[in-house]
């Protein structure tokens, strides 16, 4: 329709999603059936809808759809005409092609060629998925947003912009004598939603689309269309506007009107969609399914938006145009089930808050909000939290919020993997770079960030990745359009050499504030596990401001800490002598957990009969817990005499492959539920056997209990493996089988890394000597803290996790350790009559060694 026209709905709602894919049981499936059918039962109909139609499209649909709109719309008479009655619109005025982007794509393709063409200009807020196709049209980087006002686009600062940019190009090429103009191609393009579908909310008035016509237009008008004067009507009902529309939304995404294959287009989906339309079968379907449908969900939306936000002074706008809102007219605007929410001046995210708090019981953990607004605000930001914070949302929720990029670099390929399967669930634009991803899939991805309006709004990728040159060369190609809005480093003790899982290519991401300034990168910086030291390290390599010794407003990096107890975990260590064991078969461990376990197991089957009683519909679900071990060998003996005695157990670890990984996780994480009593009882338990490879990218908040099946490797991983229990804030356990024996392998194990990576380095890879001298200080010495806690009797188990990690304010125990429980002396007397002495503890290991039974894999 030429941009003259004014259209005048009568009072008969419309569908207009937008974007994104309608449900599929909303589609007429039966409607296209029964136009499949009767279609193909046609040999005559058959055979025109299998082979290439004409290049404007099916002649019957163009048909079907002028006879369509001209039932919906009054259209105004052409210029000049003194005839007042309404103009049907004619089915020559109307091209078919392949959806509402293959119609921008012909356009694009038919009258610009971005050797001529200068400029595309888009209305500010746009329908971004309109850059894509501007992009692959060539005019990538030549796209340029024009602000509205209140009635609309600005259509005197376009025209301004337009002038300015065509004198330039008349400057820079002013020695060359140009041709005439093909009568095909056009200088500029310009790009506007004028309906109520306007992101911004605003459905133009007739003045104003008027204007746009006479002011850009250069007389006489220049054919759009009709450029090789085959229609009829000549210039003065052609103009240079074309309106751009799609069925996709009320008949199927997947239904293309005309796909072009050998030159010409397919007409097979024209073909049903006339059918549906020319029997009634599409209005139908909208009055008996979408409309019906759609206006519950738009009341119901509607009004959670008055209950929720009334309250703060939002406002319900319908996007009528200008002229009708301020009372000039009397026009009424039918805009489908669009509606758009204004914000009074002024409103502050804590007001939303308080009430979201108040009345509806939405809840951030303590810090979380601060943490979030720091990072919107643009802050560096420095966050350490204990395992179960929720230390994702802080870098989550401001990438959905913010325009642009946020990269999430972390270690861990299946905490990343975890983290983008939930975030796609919940409709984030999400996606992952790393070594599963295929060469195409990563292309794609790379060529989407790279585009200058990304779709992506959160990236995850592997520190290796960013050490790389072609990376980085990426993020600064983003930084440079202004859409890396920030960068999060998760896990980040691994930059630390002092911390530990210390990672060389984390060391690398020193360049980042180095190298993307102006303006220089926010950075998110996230770990649980760091002390004093790992955290001034962590700082000096990404070239954080230190903490401000006036307070954290004059910082320009914001810092924040929540304690590392954890209160609702209860710490104990039981203390066993493999030198002088009690038992007849000398596995006094293995005895010990099948009794703890056994012990569980009573407990629970008399809490579920007596709930059961009263409760038919009780959990049911078996108990999940993480055994960690030291050596792969162990995980598979462990689970298999564990299941020998008909406790659910699988080992894991790095040894086995992928998909046999990836299964343990799901029946893991998600365990099959018991369909009676008697089964729930019997399976009491869902237990992984684990060496390190587990836990740290698993989201399982139902795990009750961690018990370490010997000792953990360092304080830190610790800390770690013991916070996977309990994650959903209920009571759970972290146990630690501690003997000295086992202290004496660890030792082993550590003093035979060293030595393996000053190999390594000696040879030319890995780090440098003072490096590896660091990290083997590191990891001696983080050993030795645990080691300590486990010996230590006289003291609260939490309190020394809060002073390892300098926390000088933790919450009160209430008894939620075996220290506070019993008290020192019966703890102590308890340590001494389990534990081996250390003479007999280091000759017991030595001795395996010289048999060769000290072996770690």
């Amino acid at each position: 329709m030429a941009i003259e026209t004014q259209t005048l709905p009568i009072p008969q709602p419309h569908i207009n999603l937008q974007k994104g894919w309608p449900s599929p049981r909303l589609l007429p499936s039966q409607a296209l059936r029964a136009a499949a059918e009767a279609t193909l039962s046609s040999p005559e109909r058959a055979t025109e809808a299998m082979l290439y139609g004409p290049n404007i499209g099916d002649p019957a649909l163009r048909e079907g759809c002028a006879a369509w709109l001209s039932r919906l719309y009054r259209l105004r008479s052409p210029p000049g005409s003194t005839d007042e009655a309404p103009v049907p619109i004619s089915h020559e005025r109307i091209c078919i092609t392949a959806g509402a982007s293959g119609n921008l794509a012909c356009i694009m393709a038919a009258f610009t060629d971005p050797g001529y063409t200068r400029r595309v200009w888009m209305v500010e807020p746009t329908y971004f998925l309109a850059c894509t196709v501007f992009d692959d049209a060539g005019f990538q980087g030549r796209l340029i947003g024009v602000p509205e006002d209140e009635e609309g686009l600005d259509v005197e600062l376009l025209r301004k912009k337009i002038e300015a940019i065509d004198r330039e190009e008349e400057a820079a090429k002013a020695a060359y004598k140009y041709p005439p103009q093909y009568p095909k191609l056009f200088r500029h393009v310009i790009y506007l939603v004028p309906t109520f579908s306007n992101p911004s909310g605003k459905t133009y008035s007739l003045k104003r689309r008027e204007a746009l016509h006479t002011s850009l237009a250069p007389p006489p008008p220049p054919r759009l269309v009709d450029v090789d004067n085959s229609l009829p009507g000549g210039d003065r009902e052609w103009g240079n506007a074309v309106s751009n529309g799609s069925f996709s939304k009320v008949i199927g995404p997947g239904m293309s009107g005309a796909t072009l294959s050998g030159g010409a287009p397919g007409q097979f989906s024209s073909t049903l969609i006339e059918h549906v339309l020319r029997t009634g079968a599409l209005e139908a379907h909208l009055q008996n399914v979408l409309i019906p449908i759609y206006q519950t969900r738009s009341a119901t939306l509607r009004r959670a938006t008055e209950d929720y936000l009334g309250p703060l002074g939002v406002r319900i706008d319908i996007g009528r145009p200008y002229h009708v809102k301020t009372g000039s007219g009397d026009e009424e605007v039918i805009g489908g089930f669009f509606f758009y929410i204004l914000f009074p001046e002024g409103i502050l995210a804590d007001e939303v808050a308080a009430i979201a708090l108040k009345e509806y019981n939405v809840r951030f953990l303590p810090l979380q909000r601060e943490v979030i607004v720091a990072a919107i605000e643009g802050h560096d930001v420095f966050l350490q939290a204990a395992t179960s914070f929720g230390k994702s949302l802080c870098f989550q929720l401001p990438a959905v919020i913010s325009h642009g990029i946020t990269v999430v670099i972390s270690p861990l390929l299946a905490l990343m993997h975890n983290q983008v399967s939930i975030a796609k669930s919940l409709g984030i634009a999400v996606e992952v770079i790393s070594s599963n991803v295929p060469p195409s899939e990563r292309q794609r991805i790379i060529t989407d960030l790279k585009c200058g309006h990304p779709y992506t709004r959160l990236l995850y990728v592997t520190p290796e990745l960013c050490a790389t040159d072609h990376f980085r060369k990426v993020l600064t190609t983003i930084h440079r359009q202004g859409q890396l809005t920030r960068v999060a480093v998760d896990e980040a003790h691994c930059i630390s050499e002092w911390g530990h899982d210390f990672r060389t290519s984390y060391k690398e991401l020193s360049w980042l504030k180095r190298t993307l300034i102006l303006p220089s990168v926010p950075i998110t910086v996230l770990t649980a596990t760091a002390t004093t030291r790992v955290r001034d390290d962590i700082l000096k390599c990404l070239g954080l401001e230190p903490p401000n010794p006036l307070g954290r407003e004059h910082s320009k990096t914001k810092f924040f800490f929540t304690s590392t107890s954890r209160p609702n975990l209860h710490y104990e260590v039981r203390y066993f002598s493999e030198s002088s064991p009690k038992s007849p078969d000398g596995n006094d461990l293995f005895h010990a957990l099948t009794g703890w376990l056994k012990g569980i197991a009573e407990r629970r089957a008399i809490r579920l009969k007596a709930l059961h009683e009263d409760t038919p519909a009780t959990d049911l679900r078996p108990i999940s817990g993480i055994i960690y071990v030291g050596t792969r060998n162990l995980a598979n003996s462990l689970a298999k005499e564990l299941r020998d005695r008909s406790i659910k157990a699988e080992a894991y670890h790095a040894g086995l492959d992928s998909s046999e990984r990836e299964q343990i996780q799901t029946e893991f994480i998600d365990p099959p539920k018991p369909s009676s009593l008697e089964e729930g009882i019997k399976y009491t338990f869902n237990i992984i056997v684990a060496t390190t490879a587990f836990g740290m990218g698993i989201d399982a908040p139902h795990v009750r209990f961690v018990l370490h099946y010997g000792l953990p490797r360092g304080f830190e991983a610790f800390v770690q493996e013991s916070g996977r229990a309990g994650r959903d804030g209920k009571a759970a356990a972290s146990v630690i089988f501690y003997t000295r024996e086992e202290c004496q392998r660890v030792l082993y194990r550590i003093s035979c890394d060293i030595v393996r990576d000053a190999n390594r380095q000696s040879h030319g890879s890995g780090s440098s000597s003072s490096s590896s001298s660091a990290q083997g200080q590191a990891r001696t010495e983080s050993f030795k803290q645990v080691v300590q806690l486990c010996e230590t009797t006289n003291r609260c188990r939490h309190r020394l996790v809060s002073d390892y990690f300098g926390d000088t304010d933790p919450p009160v125990c209430d008894f939620a350790c075996d220290h506070c429980k019993e008290g020192a002396h019966n703890l102590r007397r308890r340590m001494e009559k389990g534990l081996a002495n250390d003479e007999d503890a280091f000759t017991f290991t030595q001795r395996e060694r010289a048999a060769g039974l000290n072996d770690y894999d």
